[in-house]
C-alpha cells in the first residue's frame, strides 16, 4: 500500500509541475467541493474547534469561517504540491523575504538562531525557499508522515534549496 501511495504521490506531483498555477487553482476549486460538501473531511472536528476558538461566534457564522477553512485548505494543498517543482528564480519570485540580512551578523558570530514559524500562510513554500535568502544551515523540524516512502520522497524534493 505505501508504493501504491507513492507512485500517486510521484503521479500527482509530476502532473502538477506541468500545470499552471491558475489552472491549478481551478482543481483547487474542485478539490474544496470533493472535501467540503462530498467528503466533509473532519468537518465535525473543525467546528467543534472553531466553536471552542470563537465562543461569541453562533453556528451560521462557524459555519462561514469553516467554509472559508475548506477553500484555504484546498488552495493551500494545491500551491504545496505546485511549489515542490518550482525552480530557484520562480520560488525567490513567489516568496519574499524582508530584511533577511538581519541574519549576517549571527552567521559571521558563528551564532545559531532558531526561527519559529506557523502554519499560516503557505508556510511550506517558506521553508523551502529560507535557505536561499540566509547564509545559515536551515534545519525543519517536522512531524514524519506515516507513510515512509511518500515521506523519504518529499524530503527529497524538499532539501534541493538547501533545507
Amino acid at each position: 500500500m505505501q508504493l501504491f501511495t507513492l507512485i500517486i504521490v510521484k503521479f500527482i506531483t509530476a502532473l502538477f509541475s506541468l500545470l499552471p498555477l491558475r489552472l491549478l487553482f481551478v482543481l483547487a476549486d474542485v478539490f474544496h467541493f470533493f472535501i467540503y460538501r462530498i467528503l466533509k473531511y473532519r468537518k465535525s472536528v473543525i467546528q467543534k474547534n472553531l466553536s471552542n476558538a470563537f465562543p461569541g461566534k453562533n453556528l451560521e457564522e462557524i459555519n462561514e469561517i469553516t467554509k472559508k477553512f475548506y477553500r484555504y485548505l484546498s488552495e493551500l494543498v494545491v500551491e504545496s504540491i505546485k511549489g515542490l517543482s518550482f525552480s530557484k528564480k520562480e520560488l525567490q519570485e513567489r516568496f519574499v523575504y524582508k530584511n533577511p540580512e538581519i541574519f549576517d551578523s549571527f552567521f559571521e558570530q558563528k551564532k545559531s538562531v532558531i526561527l519559529l514559524g506557523s502554519h499560516y500562510g503557505n508556510w511550506e513554500w517558506g521553508t523551502l525557499s529560507f535557505p536561499l535568502s540566509v547564509r545559515h544551515k536551515v534545519v525543519g523540524i517536522y512531524k514524519p508522515l506515516k507513510n515512509r516512502k511518500v515521506d523519504a520522497y518529499l524530503n527529497h524534493l524538499r532539501v534541493r534549496w538547501g533545507l
